[in-house]
């Protein structure tokens, strides 16, 4: 494990072109993926992944000056969990399955600074449409300029008041708080929506932030201390680390 990751870091920087794509899946598909430690936030008995993509630009950790901050793009398989337990307050926690970016720099240091093990892959994103290719594992869709015919504005307030990233780390779970000034997002129709990461993968919503958002991920800290059973795993199709991150239910 590299002893950066120990390291009390804060990063900042901001959002562009934010994309949020809501897909529910078969719980059983989690097997392996997530630690029996956290439970998984169901509605209508599926688990709800908030795929975020997203352009980050003038990234940095707090310490450092601007000219040395970084842009690229990022997206993330987020598993909406229920943290009530470990808060004290309404769930409003994600936990990051897999994270992905086309740049291998970023990847190599962001296995070093932090426990969201991003990993490499082919990332399109013109016109609105996303095509994420991983080996022989695919994601893609399109966002269409208007708003859906139903909307889902319960699963749009639940999307909305996300603050709280989870992942596994040394000595057990380690929370991420972030902050944000606003996020209005708004709910925007979607055509061509495809994947074979998860069979059972279900559209239900996606939404958009039109405005360049700052934002800033405060330093993580730990708030289970227990086995966690499938840090170290590998989901399949992943690549190994070299260097040791219907509504029942919802509020």
């Amino acid at each position: 494990m590299s002893i950066l990751k120990t390291l009390p870091l804060a990063f900042e920087g901001n959002l562009h072109e934010v994309n949020l794509i809501n897909f529910s899946i078969d719980p059983s598909e989690l097997e392996g993926l997530v630690p029996p430690e956290v439970p998984v936030r169901l509605f209508d008995g599926r688990a709800m992944i908030s795929l975020v993509n997203v352009q980050l630009e003038e990234m940095k950790p707090t310490f450092l000056p601007s000219f040395l901050s970084f842009n690229y793009r990022h997206v993330g398989f987020r598993l909406l969990v229920d943290d009530e337990q470990f808060t004290d307050q309404a769930s409003r926690g994600i936990y990051f399955i897999r994270s992905f970016s086309n740049r291998t720099d970023i990847v190599a240091a962001g296995r070093q600074l932090s426990n969201y093990n991003l990993e490499t892959a082919e990332i399109s994103y013109k016109d609105q449409a996303l095509s994420l290719k991983k080996g022989q594992q695919f994601l893609s869709y399109k966002l269409l300029p208007y708003a859906p015919r139903e909307k889902r504005e319960a699963l749009r307030e639940v999307t909305k008041k996300i603050d709280r990233a989870y992942a596994p780390g040394r000595g057990g779970l380690w929370m991420t708080k972030v902050l944000r000034i606003s996020w209005p997002i708004e709910e925007v129709a979607c055509s061509q929506f495809s994947t074979n990461f998860f069979k059972t993968a279900r559209f239900e919503a996606a939404f958009r932030i039109r405005n360049d958002i700052r934002y800033h991920w405060c330093s993580p800290k730990l708030v289970k201390v227990k086995s966690m059973s499938t840090v170290g795993s590998v989901p399949k199709g992943a690549e190994p680390e070299t260097k040791p991150f219907g509504l029942a239910g919802v509020s």
